[in-house]
């Protein structure tokens, strides 16, 4: 018969997660009303044995975020943050079906080896409820995201947001793969 074995599943996937050598630095301050964020990380998972495995970018990687904000009196906020992914690429033709597969399956939060985002919120009522617009760019593909967004938080750890996202991109191979208008 054929099938499935998820208990021997699971102790390889612990085995490859026991395997990770991972440091990272976070760095967040203030200075003059300006906040400010760095962190970094990088990732180590040596390969030796994983002939048998499906691997996913780069086995040494380094991933930084970058990042200022600001909130004006009133309570309008902006913020614009960079991405770099070393485990990812900055051509989209590059992208494999195996890496838009745990693109999806959110095991790889970002395709692109760039991406610069733009937030602005803006509260509109005491109830805690807030407007967003943020965009994010893709410089690799000349890729764009914009997420309209509201957020409406009654109560202190029940947020409801809804949002949506428009996209374009000159190539149909992007990460925010809706071709270009």
């Amino acid at each position: 018969t054929a099938g499935v074995d998820p208990v021997a599943m699971e102790r390889a996937e612990n085995k490859l997660r026991s395997r990770r050598q991972r440091v990272g630095l976070e760095f967040v301050g203030e200075v003059g009303g300006v906040g400010f964020g760095l962190e970094g990380a990088y990732n180590h998972m040596p390969r030796d044995d994983w002939d048998d495995i499906e691997t996913i970018g780069k086995a040494h990687r380094f991933e930084a975020l970058g990042g200022v904000s600001y909130t004006f009196p009133g309570g309008f906020t902006a913020m614009a943050e960079y991405l770099y992914n070393g485990r990812g690429d900055n051509d989209p033709g590059e992208f494999s079906l195996y890496e838009w597969f745990a693109y999806l399956e959110q095991e790889l939060r970002y395709l692109s080896m760039h991406q610069l985002a733009v937030t602005m919120q803006l509260p509109i009522s005491p109830a805690f409820t807030t407007v967003g617009l943020t965009g994010i760019f893709t410089p690799a593909d000349a890729g764009f995201v914009l997420n309209p967004s509201l957020q409406f938080a009654w109560t202190q750890h029940m947020p409801i947001m809804v949002y949506c996202a428009v996209s374009w991109a000159r190539d149909e191979d992007a990460e925010f793969a809706a071709p270009a208008p």
